[in-house]
């Protein structure tokens, strides 16, 4: 686990005693300079804008807190993966889980021989939800696939509720296909600090869990040495008012795919409530950040 602090504030904290217990409020800009302010102990689930590195400045944050009357949005944070759950099941007739782990491993196997031929890396990363960073790298130039997945946990293939109940180890990730001739082992990297929250620990906004952890899955020596080199550019850059908490560990093989409901989960379902008022916002701000990274239109 690497940790830093920074100065650069995008955000107020304030607190006061209520109850017995701390009442804790989150003032941001969002991307218009109007001021937002979220309560962590009631608000809606939301992934919020923090400071993003020098190569953004602003995160794409992951859109702002859901309206209390928004269908599909959970009302508190315990409720924020029952509901996800259940809006992927309606959208499809059952679950089909992942496939059991002998196949699965050859499966990976032959996956891994195709991109080395094909001269294509994989990078895994955890940072909250992976509908949100799915739907982020699907968008990127250079990627070739993003398959939503389940890593660095002790129980082997784990289904979704599995995991949202903490006990499987497992972080909620992307396993995100790309061409290095394209764009870089590092890029993907500074995409994925810009649309997430390094700094929060076990959570992503009202996501709590350790599921939900910034974690970075390494594939090999070279992949471990530029994630770290790059937390400790954005450490020695002051950009964060509070540590990087982002675990960088090998992946040694220890990945499971979700199941089929979850995977490209926005594009087939942009108008469920939580799509519609997180992942999409999100997207449009991530869009105008990073034009420069996307796929021209059709691609």
């Amino acid at each position: 686990m690497a940790s830093g602090t920074g100065g650069g504030a995008a955000g107020e904290m304030a607190g006061r005693e209520q109850g017995g217990h701390r009442e804790i409020r989150l003032v941001s800009d969002d991307f218009s300079g109007n001021r937002v302010r979220l309560r962590r102990a009631a608000a809606p689930r939301a992934c919020r804008e923090w400071p993003a590195p020098h190569f953004a400045r602003r995160a794409a944050r992951c859109g702002a807190a859901a309206p209390p009357g928004e269908e599909g949005a959970p009302r508190r944070p315990a409720d924020a993966a029952r509901a996800r759950g259940e809006a992927g099941r309606a959208a499809h007739d059952g679950e089909r889980r992942a496939p059991p782990h002998g196949e699965r491993n050859e499966r990976n196997e032959r996956k891994e021989t195709d991109m080395s031929e094909a001269t294509s890396e994989v990078a895994t990363l955890g940072g909250g939800c992976f509908w949100c960073q799915e739907a982020v790298f699907l968008d990127v130039d250079g990627v070739t696939a993003v398959e939503s997945g389940y890593a660095g946990g002790h129980t082997r293939n784990p289904g979704y509720r599995d995991v949202c109940d903490g006990d499987t180890g497992h972080a909620e990730v992307v396993s995100v296909s790309f061409d290095p001739a394209r764009i870089g082992y590092r890029e993907i990297l500074e995409i994925f600090f810009a649309t997430h929250d390094p700094t929060q620990l076990n959570r992503q906004g009202n996501d709590v869990g350790t599921q939900y952890r910034s974690v970075i899955f390494t594939h090999s020596d070279a992949q471990r040495d530029a994630a770290l080199e790059l937390i400790r550019t954005l450490e020695r850059d002051k950009l964060y008012d509070d540590p990087i908490v982002t675990q960088v560990e090998p992946l040694n093989g220890n990945y499971w795919p979700a199941e089929a409901y979850h995977q490209n989960y926005y594009a087939r379902n942009p108008g469920q409530g939580y799509c519609a008022v997180v992942i999409g916002p999100k997207l449009a701000k991530f869009r105008q950040k990073f034009a420069h990274r996307l796929k021209s239109r059709g691609a």
